[in-house]
This record gives C-alpha cells, structure tokens and sequence, in this order.
C-alpha cells in the first residue's frame, strides 16, 4: 500500500510539473516573434513536456522513481534531441506566415509518437532485464498495456472535464459564475488535465486481469478477419496477373491503396500471432491462404515501389514523396519478412524475431530523418535545385516559392546559391526569381502589377499546345488591351510565369479556340467572331482538380480530344435548356 501511495504521489506530482512546464511554453510560444529562432528550442521543450511525463505514468507501475525517471529520459531526450534538430532546420530569419505557427512541427509529431509507442516497451524491457535482451512476448505485452493505460486515462480525463463542465452549467443556472470562470482559465486547463492524467495512471494496477481480457477481445475480433484480408491480396495479385498493370497507373491512387491492403494483411497477421502461444488458424485451407497472402506480400512492395519511382523519375523529389518512400520501404521489409516466415514450418516461428527487429529499425530510420543524414527537406532542395540546372524543368516554371516557404533552411541555402548562378542558358532568369522569392515575407505576396505589359512579353508567357500550334497575333494585342484597361490581372499576365494554351476547335467552325489555363479546374475559353476575340465562357473540368504537374503530362502527350455532347441543349418557348448528367462518365 506504502509504494502505491508512493507511486500515485509521483504520478501526481509529475502531472503537476508537467502542467506548469505546458503553462510556460504557451506563454513563451505566444510572445516569440515569427522571425525569431526560439523555435530550435520550443520543439524539443514541448516533446519533454509531452512525451516524457507520458513515459512515466506507464513505467512507474513496475519500476522504481529512480528508474522511472530514467526510463522517462532516456526515450524523451532522445526525441528532444531529434526535435532540436527539427526546429534549427525550420526556423528562418524571415517571418513565418503564422504567428503562432511551429515549422516542420507536423510531421514531427507522427514521428515522436511512433517512436514513443513502439520505443518504450523496449524502455521497459531494457530496465527489466538489464541488458539488450527484448523477449518478444514482454515487449507484445508491453506495448499493449501502454495503449491501453493511454486510452484509460484519456477516458478518465473526458469523464473528469465533463463533470467539471456539469458542474460550472449547474452553478451558472444559479448565477454562481464562479467555477465556470475559474474552469475556462487556461491555468486550471494547463494544470488540472496533466494532474488528472497522472493520477488515472495510478489507479492502474499491472498484470490485472483487466488489461489481458480487453487486449484478447480486441485482438479476437480482428484475427477473424485475417483470412478476409488474405482473399483480398490474394485475388488482386491473380487478377493483376491477367490484366496487367497498366491500369494502375490510369488512376492516381494505386499506390495508397496497395499500401494499406499490406499494411491490413501485416495487422491482422500480428492480430493473430500475437506473442506466439496463439493456436494456429483452425483449418488447414485458411492456413494455406494465410501463407500465400504473406508469400505474396512483396509483390505488393514491388508495385507500390515501381508506381513511386515513376512519379519521382518524373517530376522528382517532395516531402510527400519522401515519406511515401519511406513508408513504402518500410513496409517492403515487413513483406519480406513476413513472405520469408511464411515458408518456415509450424505457425510463423519466427515472426516474434523479425517484429524485433524491424521495430528497431524503424525507430533508428525514422530518428534518422531528424538528422543531417537523412533531413527529407536537404534531399527534396538538392533534388528540384538539380533538376532546374539540368533542364528537366524550365526555369519559368521552377517553384521557387518551395525553397522559400516549405524547405527551411537547406531551401534558403539553395536560394540563395541560385542567386549567384552564372554559367547556365537561363541564369538570368533563375537569378531574377531567386531573388525575388528571397525577398518574399509570405507565400502569396506578388510582386507590384507593372501597369502595361507588351504582347511581346505576353508571348514569352503563353506555351502552346499542341507543340507546333502557333498563337494568332490579335488574341495577343486582345491580352494586351484587357490587361492594360481592365484593371487588374485578370488572367495573371503581370507575373513572371507561363501558362499552358490549348488550341483547339470547340464548336466546329474551322476556327480554333484559345483555352487559357491560367488555373486547372476552370480555366477562360476564347473565341474569335466578327467583333475581335472575346471570353467565350470557362472550361468546367469535372472530376477531381488536376494538378499543374498532371495537366502538363496530359497536353505534351496530346491525351486530349474533342467530344459532341451525349444530350443536346431543348429550346422551350425563349429558354434553353440542357441535361445535367447524374452520373459523370
């Protein structure tokens, strides 16, 4: 009873410096100025803050407050550490477009908790055996029981703030405004959360019957459906066998959707091996369809990996792109783990091995990415920065605005290396909105509209398409007299960018029509007539918006046509009328 008390006074006293340090960093954060590098240190004092309280409520249970604590900072210093890094290669001397905002903090995020979860239960099996030894049946257990204690005190901490909401309504109805105003203060917030979270972590008791019962009802019910999964892969890899791949590409989700069938199978596999006691599938022809579905497993990895270096080989490097790699590495190392076991005999007998394994080797890629040896933000700058000097994309439709905004430092870098650029056929070019896009405080400020721009200049920003289409020299001079009369870019002809023009007839008068695409979802149609060039209407493209990227690939390899309308327009009385499809084919 004495360690208990003693446990729960630790909790409590950890959820009370916890709430007081959350306190300190909100008032911090709020008087930091967007330009000022604070930031390096916000991030890795908010990961202490978070993550290293957290750790303790889930080690103290078993363990002494000595190694409690030790535990607790091994696993956040670590992630500190890491965040550190996160928040010097955000933080840029120009302001922030938000006040408030914490660049780069997003993805961090993801990171510290994957870290955390799958980290701590070798945290634990670390202080328990004193050594390297990771019994996989301790870290399965383990890792279950700190998810569950995470959602029972979360649970708890709801329950607690509706009460305390019941509370402040019931004396408000009495005109006793009191509790409702010292509730809504963000020091009882800050303070009465974190302690309530410390002390529902001390009710937990470890190894009650409790926490094995819920995980065996969880897992119970997803291994039932493992064969479901399996019948999924399986007939996909068959069926993909006889049709081919092309159609995969034809979508633009492929990879996505391949990644989360591997990931379903890999779950439910786990779901039902469990710590490896687990009986086997209970006939031999679920057995076997198990088998297959993890023999075929990097197949998936393969497809997935293929459709990835395609777009990449294309339009190169992002940071979606990065962590779509390495989330489709990842999990390509547990396909072939899995398919391997799966030739082994007896029920995945060495399943608990690769899961080891593979865990720390996740938890080593991804702190990996908070350093100089694998930052996605260097790699993504290098990669666009060499594709703008080898040709791959013109220097008028470079993004300059994403080393100046998305890439933090390392895009700064390049930049400014950008700026001093000589010897290359567009150098004056890439000088020019280099450092124009270095004197940007926010994304979306443009540079003054210049009053007149000459058609000339005009035709320096319009491609056509197709290739050899040539641009009538009236529909420039009819640009040149809108811009200049209208009063405002209408059709952003005053910036230094260039616009796709489709040439095409769209009403079958031997006379082409001018589709602007000064955006992708509803770019300006024009016309000639009798009376000059004039804005014939806008192209509604329906479906989902095309990227700029996706619409460049469509009209370079002329996969555009004309097509007559399925249902012509009815003419009743004066008003026209036509049919608006249900079903968009």
């Amino acid at each position: 009873m004495t360690d208990k008390k003693s446990a729960r006074t630790v909790l409590l006293a950890a959820g009370l410096a916890q709430g007081s340090l959350l306190l300190t960093l909100h008032a911090w954060q709020a008087s930091l100025q967007p330009s000022q590098t604070s930031h390096i240190w916000l991030i890795p004092a908010y990961v202490l803050a978070l993550l290293g309280p957290c750790a303790l409520y889930a080690l103290r249970g078993e363990f002494s407050t000595r190694n409690s604590l030790l535990g607790a900072l091994i696993l956040a210093g670590t992630l500190a550490t890491a965040g550190s890094w996160i928040g010097w290669t955000n933080s840029m001397d120009a302001p922030l477009s938000s006040r408030h905002t914490l660049p780069g903090a997003g993805v961090f995020i993801w990171i510290s908790l994957v870290v955390w979860f799958v980290g701590l239960p070798f945290v634990q099996a670390g202080l328990r055996h004193r050594n390297a030894d990771f019994p996989y049946a301790d870290l399965f257990d383990d890792a279950w029981r700190n998810l569950l204690l995470l959602l029972n005190c979360l649970f708890f901490t709801a329950i607690f703030w509706l009460l305390l909401v019941l509370w402040a309504g019931l004396f408000s109805m009495l005109g006793i405004k009191l509790f409702a105003t010292l509730f809504k203060s963000i020091e009882f917030i800050y303070i009465a959360t974190p302690m309530t979270m410390g002390f529902a972590a001390s009710l937990e008791e470890r190894g009650t019957a409790a926490l094995g019962s819920a995980r065996k009802h969880l897992l119970s019910f997803q291994k039932r459906l493992l064969p479901l999964a399996s019948l999924i892969l399986v007939l996909f890899v068959v069926s993909l066998a006889i049709t081919g791949i092309q159609s995969l590409w034809s979508t633009r989700y492929a990879t996505p959707l391949i990644l989360v069938l591997q990931m379903a199978v890999v779950t439910l596999t786990n779901a039902a091996w469990q710590d490896g006691g687990q009986a086997p599938p209970s006939t031999r022809a679920i057995a076997w369809l198990i088998r297959v579905s993890l023999f075929l497993l990097p197949v998936l990895s393969m497809l997935a990996a293929w459709s990835l270096w395609l777009r990449v080989d294309q339009y190169g490097w992002t940071e979606d792109r990065f962590w779509a790699t390495f989330f489709t590495a990842s999990m390509g190392l547990y396909a072939l783990a899995y398919a391997y076991s799966a030739t082994r005999s007896g029920w995945l007998p060495i399943l608990g091995q690769f899961n080891t394994k593979l865990a720390l080797a996740l938890i080593a890629a991804l702190l990996l990415t908070c350093s100089p040896l694998l930052d996605p933000k260097s790699i993504v700058a290098s990669n666009q920065v060499q594709r703008l000097l080898t040709g791959q994309i013109e220097a008028e439709r470079f993004d300059y605005n994403l080393l100046r905004f998305n890439l933090g430092r390392a895009g700064l870098a390049a930049l400014q290396q950008l700026t001093e650029l000589r010897e290359h056929p567009s150098a004056d070019v890439v000088n020019q909105q280099a450092k124009a896009a270095l004197a940007k405080t926010t994304r979306y400020e443009s540079a003054k509209r210049p009053d007149t721009v000459s058609k000339e200049e005009i035709a320096k920003k319009l491609h056509p398409y197709p290739l050899d289409a040539t641009i009538n020299p009236s529909f420039l001079e009819h640009l040149e007299q809108t811009y200049k009369y209208s009063g405002h870019d209408r059709y952003d002809l005053g910036r230094d960018t260039t616009h796709p023009l489709l040439v095409v007839d769209l009403n079958n008068d031997d006379t082409p029509e001018y589709v602007l695409f000064t955006n992708t979802r509803r770019p300006p149609v024009f016309s000639l007539d009798a009376n000059g060039w004039q804005e014939a209407g806008t192209l509604e493209l329906r479906g989902k918006t095309l990227k700029t990227e996706e619409l460049l690939q469509l009209l370079q390899g002329n996969s555009y046509k004309t097509r007559s309308p399925e249902w012509n327009e009815l003419q009743l009385g004066t008003q026209t009328g036509h049919i608006i499809p249900r079903i968009i084919q």
